[in-house]
């Protein structure tokens, strides 16, 4: 609180005249992050482009706020500010013809590919020694690892998430329209 306030060029105390605590200010932050990933959805598009969409905002939102994902993990439980992003992924998925059962599945999966996506991304290195490390290892032991090495050089974050993403959302609309046709 002490560095928020000096950033702000103001005092601790005036702070606390506006948040109760730390976790109300993170929860009040939280809350703003969280209602831009639903807000002004068009929900005439598909329900595949819907999701893909608010799935990418959720991206943005983790790549644009580092601290984010840390701030929903430090919850004991993720608390109402998560519901209004979950009620317009349910709604995508229920609308779709998702079951209940099959929607709460679809929507841990998506949400732990969004959020587990970043976390391996942000502990993923940018460094050459890495490359260098990779190159240098045996090749007789790691044959793919270091034939790939300049390709994971080369590794685009933001290509990797799409591709999966697109793999994702292919895989639950075959599901969903082979359930339809069984």
């Amino acid at each position: 609180m002490r560095r928020l306030a000096e950033a702000m060029g103001t005092g601790t105390t005036t702070l606390y005249d506006y948040v109760k605590n730390k976790e109300e200010l993170l929860q009040g932050v939280e809350t703003l992050l969280i209602d831009s990933l639903v807000a002004d959805l068009d929900h005439a598009l598909p329900w595949d482009r819907q999701l893909t969409e608010t799935l990418r905002r959720l991206r943005a939102v983790q790549r644009e706020h580092p601290g984010f994902v840390e701030v929903l993990s430090a919850q004991v439980m993720p608390g109402p500010t998560l519901d209004p992003v979950r009620e317009g992924l349910m709604r995508i998925l229920r609308q779709a013809g998702f079951s209940r059962q099959d929607a709460a599945y679809v929507l841990a999966l998506v949400v732990s590919y969004v959020l587990g996506f970043s976390v391996t991304d942000r502990a993923r290195v940018k460094d050459s020694r890495e490359v260098q490390r990779m190159r240098e290892l045996s090749a007789h032991d790691y044959p793919y690892l270091t034939d790939m090495a300049s390709e994971w050089a080369e590794h685009d974050p933001e290509r990797a998430f799409e591709y999966g993403l697109s793999i994702l959302i292919d895989g639950l609309r075959r599901d969903l329209d082979g359930r339809a046709t069984s």
